[in-house]
């Protein structure tokens, strides 16, 4: 799909406009980094509940295209990872000394300290181990390796879930592909009576963009 005449005539950011559309304008009008940036969507819940618990994975199959930073608590040190340990890892946290981890997982047998120990700042950092995303398991090798496939982790906040879908260098069908199965896998995540309200696209230094729902 060519992009809208009326988006390549203005910098102006566009109202809501199609997937592809949004994305040849943040490709195309806003591209000015020299980086990489990593393409985000924001989707906003409608609910009579202010505050819903939405939360699941998916693995994306395109990949995110990023180098993901795991920590692992557990009595072994598995291969990939960039912390792991058991009391002494839980320490680390606790002292500051690891401010970089996208993701941790922990074994069955760690989770109990690992709640007790640091359970509130993984849970404000947003990397807490939970069996609901599968990262409270003894299977570790087979998690670790979802995650550096691409695997995605959403979960709302004040009904929004923010999630990657890739880097602004991957191809529009690279991206569409990772976003369909995205939010298919929130679409049947959700609660009873609630349901999509807006969605938002967005790179790393850019505006984020409303895009359309069920189409584009």
């Amino acid at each position: 799909m060519l992009i809208n005449k009326r988006l390549t005539t203005t910098t102006d950011k566009p109202s809501k406009v199609s997937f592809e559309e949004a994305l040849n304008y943040i490709k195309t009008v806003e591209k000015r980094c020299k980086f990489d940036e990593t393409v985000e969507i924001s989707i906003n819940l409608e609910s009579k509940v202010k505050d819903l618990s939405v939360r699941g994975s998916v693995e994306a199959p395109k990949g995110l295209g990023r180098a993901v930073k795991i920590a692992v608590f557990s009595d072994n040190a598995p291969e990939g990872v960039t912390y792991s340990g058991g009391e002494d890892l839980v320490q680390q946290f606790l002292n500051g000394s690891i401010k970089d981890c996208d993701v941790c997982i922990s074994t069955r047998k760690y989770i109990p300290l690992v709640s007790s120990k640091i359970g509130k700042l993984l849970g404000r950092r947003r990397i807490m181990p939970d069996a609901r995303f599968g990262t409270v398991t003894d299977e570790v090798d087979a998690v670790i390796a979802s995650f550096k496939k691409g695997r995605m982790n959403f979960r709302s906040n004040k009904n929004v879930i923010h999630a990657i879908l890739g880097k602004i260098s991957f191809s529009n069908q690279d991206l569409r592909e990772n976003f369909e199965v995205l939010l298919k896998e929130i679409m049947s995540a959700l609660p009873e009576k609630a349901s999509i309200k807006k969605m938002f696209i967005g790179a790393t230094m850019g505006k984020s963009i409303e895009i359309k729902f069920g189409g584009g």
